[in-house]
């Protein structure tokens, strides 16, 4: 199934809790539904990890309010789960469940969910600079070159960040 990205030592994971299955295949075909017991939102956010399939309605995280869902989620057809956010400012103080329903049978017929969190800030815990597939683009400039210098960098002109300064 590869590395889920989750947050401490357990995840729910249909795919991983199909019991008796040994193939991919097998375990895509097992379905279900948990519901969590109820709880009150008490900040403006509710953040939490997916993944799993991108089937909407079939293959998802629902909030659930008066027994209604208000808010979904699916996966991206990727085990590796990523970070998600709800608004949910127009239910606080009401009682809500998450509910996780895998209900595909087919390819992508799982879901992952993980680290619930109620927040005031819609911010995104950011992955470990190490487990990105890039560390993006590095610039070296050297300030104040000497002739002795073995490398150089020049801008024209009034660009240099000294000639802001002035």
């Amino acid at each position: 199934q590869g590395p889920l990205g989750m947050h401490g030592e357990r995840t729910v994971n249909t795919h991983a809790a199909s019991v008796g299955a040994t193939d991919v295949g097998g375990r895509d075909s097992a379905i279900g539904t948990l519901t969590s017991p109820a709880f009150r939102i008490e900040r403006s956010f509710l953040r939490f990890l997916i993944g799993g399939g991108s089937h909407a309605g079939r293959t998802c995280a629902n909030l659930i309010i008066d027994d209604k869902v208000v808010l979904t989620a699916t996966g991206a057809n990727a085990n590796k789960m990523h970070a998600h956010i709800w608004n949910v400012r127009a239910w606080e103080g009401r009682e809500a469940r998450i509910q996780l329903i895998d209900n595909e049978k087919g390819p992508w017929g799982n879901i992952g969910f993980d680290d619930l969190v109620q927040t005031d800030r819609p911010t995104v815990n950011l992955p470990d600079l190490a487990d990105e597939p890039d560390f993006g683009t590095m610039t070296l400039a050297l300030l104040d070159p000497k002739p002795t210098d073995r490398a150089t960098a020049a801008l024209p002109d009034g660009l240099a960040p000294i000639d802001w300064l002035k």
